[in-house]
């Protein structure tokens, strides 16, 4: 290893900021855990751990996170399912 980290490029990282979000409405809290930390980490990073997920490459997370917050969260309706 060389030290230097992965930075993710589109259009990978639109592919996990699409997955990160699916995992904020899935059923399962486990999944909607692992999603929403690393949302926390990435979006927000000082240190720009991830550029291309940092919230002013990403102006898709705020509205998608208001949508949630808006949800019936007593409702599994909508919900993905992973059994």
């Amino acid at each position: 290893s060389d030290g230097r980290s992965l930075n993710l490029r589109p259009p990978q990282s639109d592919h996990v900021k699409q997955t990160l979000l699916f995992g904020l409405g899935c059923q399962h809290v486990d999944i909607r855990n692992v999603a929403s930390s690393v949302i926390a980490a990435t979006s927000v990073s000082v240190d720009s751990l991830q550029p291309y997920l940092h919230i002013q490459q990403w102006p898709e997370l705020v509205p998608a996170l208001l949508n949630f917050l808006q949800l019936d969260m007593g409702s599994e309706e909508g919900r993905c399912r992973i059994d």
